[in-house]
């Protein structure tokens, strides 16, 4: 059975909406690495309900992810991208082999905890310096909205959830969350406020943005 994982902030990539997202799908981790090693019937139904629910979460992760990087416009997006393909390749060959019987759990469990620290430490590390970088230089301009104000915004342009989160490349249900009070990454403020501020604000936005590009 792996060791268990322990979040620290070495971990961290600078972007608390992910770091909340990778601590989560740390404790998923977990959590399917303490399950029973035998195939009894009770054990296996826990592991694949745990298994499920982590495939589940990373894939609105992955999302939400792609979403921010391809914000801040991260020039090795399609390498993330890559990445979370594998990651959902060596899932769905898991579960196909489950199909025909019951594979090897210790195996899977194995092979998800080097994928987390990879995905952490290596692959997403990559980004960490770019997206603090952006957020920083979007803050002179960045107007906090409030929920209440937020679920405003979208009611007055008249569009749905999906289609106004969708606009800026935001998953719908990480939108209602933000709606409910949730944190917003500094990627997807900026989006709204180019998407749906004002001109003069968004004019005013993309100069400084374009300036600390140059």
């Amino acid at each position: 059975m792996p060791k268990k994982l322990s979040w620290n902030q070495n971990y961290s990539v600078g972007e608390p909406t992910l770091d909340a997202q990778h601590q989560k799908l740390l404790r998923l981790c977990n959590r399917l690495s303490t399950c029973p090693a035998d195939n009894g019937a009770t054990a296996n139904k826990l592991f694949f309900e745990i298994l499920a629910d982590l495939s589940a979460y990373a894939r609105e992760h992955f999302a939400t992810e792609e979403s921010i990087l391809r914000a801040c416009k991260y020039p090795r997006l399609a390498t993330q991208e890559a990445d979370h393909a594998e990651y959902e390749r060596h899932v769905n060959a898991f579960l196909k082999a489950a199909e025909t019987g019951m594979p090897d759990k210790s195996e899977l469990q194995k092979l998800l905890s080097s994928w987390w620290k990879d995905h952490i430490l290596i692959s997403d590390m990559d980004y960490r310096n770019h997206v603090m970088a952006f957020n920083q230089a979007a803050q002179p301009a960045r107007a906090p909205l409030s929920a209440p104000q937020l679920a405003a915004l979208r009611k007055k342009t008249g569009l749905s959830q999906e289609q106004f989160w969708g606009r800026i490349g935001v998953p719908r249900s990480s939108g209602s969350r933000y709606e409910a009070g949730s944190a917003m990454p500094d990627a997807i403020r900026l989006l709204l406020q180019l998407a749906y501020g004002n001109a003069d604000e968004a004019q005013t936005l993309f100069a400084s943005l374009r300036k600390t590009a140059g």
